[in-house]
């Protein structure tokens, strides 16, 4: 069994998270707070850092910090995260995890390879975007530079209908996690950082696509 099939896309974010945190130097909150990425996201990671040997502290501490690299990403204020040093970061992780010896165990966070395969089609750059992180546009992306006015019109517009459907947020974090489930599926689509770049903000790509979407470009107003 490899990375791709042991871990769900949404564990597999998760270690994205936990690693830029640890490379980043964030300190997540000591207050209790709702876990990340959905329940049964939180329930998957505790579960693989228990069967690697971590105890209740360091698990409630890798949510914590989990949770901490997902609100500077919602703030606007991640900052490039290179594989490179994904792979340094992972390396620290995982040196010394209890299950490393287990014949065939594949440790989380996972590897940059099944990071890229998950989330991004096969490429860094892209699976970085799709959680919200910035990329600096080298490297290899799937057609990146593109993307028109009505794509990018298009990606919010009906990211803001599926939403209203589902009766979901319509808040920045919420598309990046869209685009995230959108690369999964193979579909491509502009990436957070890259729309709000184009429109200026996130608000004024709500406005711009809100005739796409036919819902109103007011709802999440502050997100």
């Amino acid at each position: 069994m490899n990375d791709r099939d042991r871990y769900s896309a949404d564990a597999v974010a998760a270690g994205v998270h936990l690693l830029y945190a640890a490379a980043h130097g964030l300190a997540g909150s000591a207050a209790p707070e709702p876990d990340p990425t959905g329940d049964a996201a939180a329930t998957e990671v505790r579960a693989i850092l228990a069967a690697q040997g971590a105890g209740p502290e360091e698990i409630a501490a890798g949510l914590s910090a989990i949770r901490a690299a997902r609100r500077t990403i919602e703030e606007g204020a991640a900052e490039q995260f290179s594989v490179q040093a994904y792979d340094r970061a992972r390396e620290a992780a995982v040196a010394g995890a209890a299950s490393s010896c287990l014949p065939g165990h594949r440790i989380w966070p996972p590897t940059s390879q099944t990071v890229r395969r998950t989330l991004g089609g096969g490429y860094w750059n892209a699976a970085l975007a799709a959680l919200g992180y910035p990329v600096s546009g080298l490297g290899r992306t799937p057609g990146g530079g593109r993307y028109s006015e009505d794509d990018y019109r298009t990606a919010v517009g009906e990211f803001l209908a599926a939403a209203g459907t589902a009766g979901g947020s319509a808040s920045f974090a919420a598309y990046g996690e869209w685009v995230r489930t959108e690369t999964a599926a193979g579909t491509r689509r502009p990436s957070g950082a890259g729309v709000r770049a184009h429109f200026g903000s996130w608000q004024a790509a709500k406005d711009a696509a809100a005739g796409v979407s036919g819902r109103a470009a007011s709802d999440d107003r502050g997100a």
